[in-house]
C-alpha cells in the first residue's frame, strides 16, 4: 500500500509538471537533465520492478531487489517535487522581472 501511495504521488506531481511544461515550454530546458535522464531511468526500473514483483515472489534475492527499489521511491518523489518547485521558482522570477520592466515603462511614461 505504501508503494502504491508513493507512486500515485509521483504520478500526480508528474502530471502537474506536464501541465506546467505545456503552459511554459521554457521550463523544459530548465528540467532537461531530469526529463532526459532521470525520468526515463526511473521508468525503466519501475517496469523491471513490476515484472519482478510478479515473477519472483518466492525468491529471496528478488525480494531484496524489490525492497531496494522501494527504498528509492521517496527519493524519486522528492526529486519530482524539486523539479516542480524549480518550475514555480522560475515562474516567480519571470513575473518579478516582467513586473519590474513594466514598472519602468510606466514610470517613464511610455505607455
Amino acid at each position: 500500500p505504501n508503494v502504491s501511495r508513493i507512486l500515485n504521488s509521483i504520478i500526480e506531481i508528474c502530471d502537474k509538471l506536464v501541465i506546467n511544461f505545456r503552459e511554459d515550454p521554457r521550463d523544459i530546458d530548465l528540467c532537461r537533465l531530469w526529463i532526459d535522464v532521470h525520468l526515463p531511468e526511473f521508468r525503466k526500473q519501475l517496469e523491471k520492478y513490476c515484472e519482478l514483483s510478479v515473477k519472483g515472489l518466492g525468491n529471496a534475492d528478488a525480494q531484496e531487489a524489490l525492497v531496494k527499489f522501494e527504498s528509492i521511491l521517496p527519493k524519486m518523489k522528492k526529486s519530482c517535487e524539486e523539479m516542480l518547485k524549480k518550475c514555480l521558482d522560475n515562474d516567480i522570477t519571470d513575473l518579478n522581472v516582467d513586473s519590474s520592466v513594466y514598472h519602468k515603462i510606466l514610470d517613464a511614461g511610455q505607455v
